[in-house]
C-alpha cells in the first residue's frame, strides 16, 4: 500500500512538472512572438570603395539602431550579427573625409531590411570615414637566397633580377615606409652551372598594400675558377749589406 501511494505521488509530481514546462513554453512563445522596438548592432561593410582611396582601419566598423521586430528575429540577430552594406561611391570625398548623414544611413539600412521592419533611431548623427589616398611607388627587388657552390666554382657578378624593380600601391602613409621588397628564400646547393629561378615576391604585411608583380626571375652566372702554379724568379735589389736572405 505504501508503495502504491508513493507511485501515485511521483506520478502527480511528474505531471505537475510536465504541465508547468508546457505553460512556461507557451508563455515564452507568446512573449517572443510579439513585436517591439529593440536595439540591434550590425557590422558595417564598405562597398564600392573608389580605387583612388582606401578606408582607414581606425574607422567605425559597427553601428547600433532601433529596429521594430519580433522576438524570433531579435534572437536571430543576437545569435548572428547582421551586416549593413554602405556604398561609399555614393558619397563625396572632401579632404580625405567622407561624411554620411543620419538620414542617408537610415535610408541605406532600411533598404536592406524587410519593408515591415522599420529602423528609426541610430546611435550617431554622422558616420565619418577617414580615407587615405592611394599612391604608387617604384622600389627595387632584393632576392633572399642561400646558395652554396661546388668546390672551384663561384658566382660571376651579381644575381640578375628581372624585373629588378616593381611598383607598390597603397595608402600614402604605408607606401612611404617601403624602400624595397623581398622574395621568398631561394635554396641552391653545390651550384656549378648557370641557373634561372622564378621566385615569388613577398607582399609587405601592411594594410592596403599591393605589388604590381607576383614573381620575378633570378639568374646566377657561375664559372669555374682556374688554379695553376707558376715559378717566378725573384731578384732582390738594393739589399742592405750584412743582410742575408
Amino acid at each position: 500500500m505504501k508503495r502504491s501511494n508513493s507511485f501515485i505521488k511521483n506520478s502527480k509530481w511528474k505531471s505537475f512538472l510536465f504541465f508547468l514546462f508546457l505553460a512556461s513554453l507557451f508563455w515564452l512563445l507568446t512573449k517572443i512572438s510579439k513585436e517591439f522596438i529593440a536595439p540591434v548592432s550590425a557590422t558595417i561593410v564598405f562597398m564600392n570603395v573608389p580605387e583612388t582611396v582606401s578606408i582607414k582601419e581606425t574607422n567605425a566598423d559597427e553601428i547600433t539602431f532601433n529596429l521594430f521586430t519580433n522576438g524570433y528575429e531579435f534572437l536571430g540577430y543576437k545569435l548572428k550579427q547582421p551586416s549593413i552594406n554602405v556604398d561609399v561611391s555614393k558619397f563625396e570625398n572632401e579632404n580625405n573625409t567622407i561624411r554620411i548623414s543620419n538620414d542617408e544611413l537610415l535610408k541605406e539600412i532600411n533598404e536592406q531590411f524587410p519593408s515591415t521592419r522599420a529602423v528609426n533611431t541610430l546611435n550617431l548623427d554622422v558616420l565619418t570615414l577617414k580615407v587615405d589616398p592611394i599612391v604608387r611607388k617604384k622600389v627595387p627587388v632584393k632576392v633572399n637566397n642561400k646558395v652554396t657552390y661546388k668546390n672551384g666554382f663561384r658566382l660571376i657578378g651579381a644575381i640578375a633580377v628581372s624585373p629588378d624593380s616593381v611598383f607598390v600601391s597603397g595608402p600614402q602613409k604605408n607606401v612611404a615606409e617601403i624602400d624595397s621588397v623581398y622574395t621568398e628564400t631561394v635554396l641552391l646547393d653545390l651550384l656549378e652551372d648557370n641557373i634561372s629561378e622564378k621566385v615569388n615576391i613577398i607582399v609587405p604585411q601592411m594594410a592596403g598594400i599591393s605589388v604590381s608583380n607576383k614573381t620575378i626571375t633570378a639568374s646566377w652566372v657561375v664559372k669555374e675558377i682556374a688554379q695553376k702554379e707558376f715559378e717566378i724568379p725573384v731578384q732582390v735589389i738594393n739589399k742592405p749589406s750584412g743582410v742575408i736572405i
